[in-house]
């Protein structure tokens, strides 16, 4: 049971990277094997939290005019944009040995792996240890605040997830800054006044970090990966089996996509 699927590091649509997670999700469900992988956005994307409401968050043209796709997570949570930043996802069953049955102490089972990973690229990483409430001048952007578990770097949240609970599965995915463009955010999203956008710029500014800030330099996708590999196994015992998709599962991946997630149904739902 300690050893875990590994699909290979890959650079994909908004729409292909939600359809694999999903996937990721039915594939841990049947086969009761936890699945873990890392991937790049192309182009960059926004992506929206389940709940958020498509017309209040994203502001289309702007999207379109900066060549950004936007598709809404099946996980809850604010919006993300998904450019200059390399994703986790995890899927395994609820029942894997040795994780906590709640939500909140299941994200902090994961973020053991993710600050031991992060303390490896030399991130002075640790979790935030009290809960978000929601407060005034809070924005529909993940990044200006940290919720419970989440990875702070000098009080500033570099890591943000997002965690959904289907059937006995759990599927939790990531956005871990190696960059941040504030400005492109802040062009992407909607906006109900200037001094909305205006809370954003200061609450963002103090709140999100990247690696780039803290170490000056952007290190290869590669030693991202592998320092972060090497954190999940060493805090959890685990051991990889690398598998990419099989031509069956890539097939079934594409219906996900054409039935889900390229669709106005899913996008627009709210």
């Amino acid at each position: 049971m300690n050893e875990w699927r590994l699909m290979p590091f890959e650079t994909g649509t908004a729409y292909r990277n939600m359809a694999v997670d999903d996937y990721m999700a039915e594939y841990a469900q049947q086969y009761r094997v936890p699945v873990i992988r890392f991937y790049r956005w192309q182009p960059a994307a926004l992506s929206i939290g389940y709940f958020q409401k498509h017309a209040q968050e994203v502001n289309e043209a702007a999207c379109k005019q900066n060549g950004i796709h936007w598709v809404r997570r099946p996980t809850g949570g604010r919006a993300v944009l998904h450019q200059h930043e390399i994703t986790y996802c995890v899927a395994m069953p609820l029942q894997y040995p040795g994780l906590p049955s709640s939500v909140t102490e299941s994200y902090r089972w994961l973020s053991l792996g993710l600050v031991s990973g992060l303390r490896r690229l030399q991130l002075p990483a640790e979790m935030a240890v009290t809960q978000r409430t929601t407060a005034r001048g809070e924005t529909a952007a993940c990044f200006d605040s940290p919720s419970r578990y989440e990875l702070l770097v000098a009080g500033r949240k570099v890591v943000g997830s997002a965690q959904i609970r289907k059937g006995d599965v759990l599927l939790q995915h990531g956005s871990i800054l190696l960059d941040f463009d504030l400005e492109l955010l802040l062009r992407v999203m909607a906006w109900q006044s200037e001094r909305a956008q205006q809370v954003a710029r200061r609450l963002l500014r103090s709140k999100a970090g990247s690696i780039k800030d803290f170490l000056g330099t952007i290190p290869s996708d590669d030693c991202v990966v592998k320092c972060l590999l090497d954190g999940f196994a060493a805090e959890h015992g685990l051991t990889w089996w690398r598998k990419p998709l099989s031509q069956t599962e890539q097939e079934r991946v594409g219906g996900i996509i054409a039935e889900k997630y390229q669709t106005d149904v899913w996008n627009r739902k709210y």
